[in-house]
Order: structure tokens, then sequence, then C-alpha cells
């Protein structure tokens, strides 16, 4: 979707079924990313409620986070927390020669970060195993990513996963999971044959 109307949007959490403990004082602490302007759309925060207590920027990614904290709960059996926002989508198109890529910087601190097995996108000896059969004998990193790509949309199957269940390791296995999971699959599959990946 593109154009010059600019959509707007909310997002809503809810926190019910609270109960308290007689003599405790419980707290929700809850950190949400919010929706950012990037290549691809404009985004303006309307309004953040309750107030936050902290507004945090995560330097690595480039994230703007907010943290609530919600205390005096002992009369409350839900509360709720919404971010409204608009939205303007623009057009993105990426033309990419992949005769003319370049050799990775393989000492960079940045290639090291996404090339390594962590929570989530594990490599394991079955995903190296894969990844290496899939990629076989090509050297060029943009076509072997297309085959591990083409790969992973034809054989997996879209299928929301329980949440102790998500991370590439288990969803390999099923060869199931929603997009998310399609997108660590895909990640780690990559990083185990020295392609560089992150999930966004």
């Amino acid at each position: 979707m593109q154009g010059d109307e600019w959509i707007k949007g909310r997002y809503l959490y809810f926190v019910d079924n609270i109960k308290v403990e007689e003599g405790k004082s419980p707290e929700i602490l809850l950190w949400v990313t919010l929706p950012m302007s990037h290549r691809g759309q404009s985004v303006k925060i309307e309004k953040i409620y309750p107030e936050p207590i902290e507004l945090i920027h995560d330097s690595v990614n480039g994230n703007e986070i907010v943290l609530w904290r919600e205390t005096g709960l002992e009369n409350k059996e839900r509360v709720f927390f919404y971010c409204d926002f608009q939205v303007l989508p623009e057009k993105v198109e990426t033309k990419i020669n992949p005769r003319k890529i370049v050799a990775y910087q393989k000492e960079s601190t940045e290639y090291k970060r996404y090339i390594r097995s962590e929570p989530w996108l594990e490599i394991t000896p079955e995903i190296i195993e894969k990844a290496t059969e899939l990629v076989d004998k090509e050297t060029n990193p943009y076509f072997q990513a297309k085959k591990i790509f083409d790969w992973v949309v034809a054989n997996m199957c879209y299928e929301y996963p329980d949440l102790k269940e998500r991370g590439a390791k288990n969803s390999f296995i099923k060869l199931k999971g929603d997009c998310g999971e399609f997108s660590v699959v895909f990640a780690a599959l990559c990083r185990a044959v020295g392609i560089p990946a992150r999930t966004v």
C-alpha cells in the first residue's frame, strides 16, 4: 500500500486477571517498541497513554522503546496501555545487481555479530547441514540467500506457535511457525553458511 494519505493506528495492550496478594505491592513493567519512520513508511506518534516513566533509545538497533510502570493495583482487575500514531506508507524499490556484490568484511564487529548463534536464532548441526545442502556450489551470497529463502517459503507452513516453542531450532524441526518464525529460520540458515542476517 502506498499513497499520500496518513493512516491512523493504535497499539493497545491489556493486562487483566490481576491478582493481588495481601500485604504485597505488585507492579506491572511493560516495554514496548514504538512504530518508527524508516524506508517504506513515515510515522507520527500522537499519544502515549499512560505517561511512560521512560523513553529508551536502543542505540544498537535504532528502536525507540516505551517503558511503563503501573502500581496501585490493589483495586484493579484490568489495566491498559496504548500508543496512537499515524503512518504514511511509501513505495520501496530495491535494485540489486548480484554480480556486483563485494566481499564481506569478515573481521568487522558487525559481520561477526550477525553470523553467530544466539537465542531464537540457534545455529544447530541440522540447520548447518540443510543450509550447506541448499547453497550447494553457489558462491554468490545473494543467490545463496535466494535459495534459502525459496526453500523456507516452499517448506514451512503457517501456524501460530506456542510461546515456549519459538525460535529457529524448534521451528526448523517442525517446519511450522508464524511470520516471526519464518524469519528466524531464514536468518539462522543464512548465518549457518556465513551470510550475515538479522530479523527486523
